[in-house]
């Protein structure tokens, strides 16, 4: 997929081939990206990390996973308690496991 025209951008070219390439399949939201890529691009800031996506339209997840749209949560009895989790994962951890 070919990006949009880019304006200006203080990202290079291998800088957003490398942010789709992370984001398609981690299907992390932008913060969590964000997190994960900061150390393997430090200029990267957050208004660049979330342009880059949108320029190769995937910036939004349930577009590219096919995801149902979200459901509130069940109903449960008093006194439940709801906990979500998710594993973060470095550049470093995912070239780890993509080369293996």
């Amino acid at each position: 997929m070919d990006p949009k025209q880019r304006l200006s951008t203080g990202l290079s070219a291998e800088d957003e081939m490398l942010i789709v390439a992370f984001r398609k399949p981690t299907l992390l939201s932008l913060d969590d990206c964000l997190y994960a890529l900061q150390r393997t691009i430090p200029h990267l800031t957050r208004s660049s990390q979330h342009r880059c996506p949108q320029r190769h339209g995937i910036s939004r997840l349930s577009e590219i996973c096919n995801k149902p749209a979200k459901q509130r949560f069940k109903s449960y009895p008093l006194g439940y308690f709801h906990l979500d989790w998710r594993k973060l994962i470095t550049f470093r951890d995912f070239l780890a496991a993509t080369t293996n």
